[in-house]
């Protein structure tokens, strides 16, 4: 198995960062397209985790209306190798599961 060294992996995430899409992020850093996605993924869920561990218990009181974000739930269904799996926003389920 080949493994996409550090500094590979920095390049992708940094065109990623810049507002590019993943085929011109594979085409910039020569790395297939499916890597930069499932590299894009995990990062991303990393993120997500961080962001769940450290906002705990914050104190709200000066939060603006304008602030807060409707409650309604958008949903996606896509299929990822003959399995269907649900993503609401913020990579969460109906239950609030990853």
């Amino acid at each position: 198995m080949n493994v996409l060294s550090r500094d590979k992996q920095v390049e992708v995430i940094a065109a990623l960062c810049e507002g590019v899409g993943v085929r011109t992020a594979s085409r910039l850093t020569r790395v297939n397209r499916g890597t930069v996605a499932n590299l894009a993924l995990r990062v991303g869920m990393g993120c997500m985790e961080l962001h769940d561990r450290i906002m705990v218990a914050l104190n709200l009181t000066n939060c603006g209306a304008s602030s807060v974000r409707s409650k309604r739930t958008s949903s996606v269904t896509r299929s990822t190798k003959g399995r269907s799996a649900r993503f609401h926003r913020y990579g969460r389920d109906a239950e609030g599961n990853l």
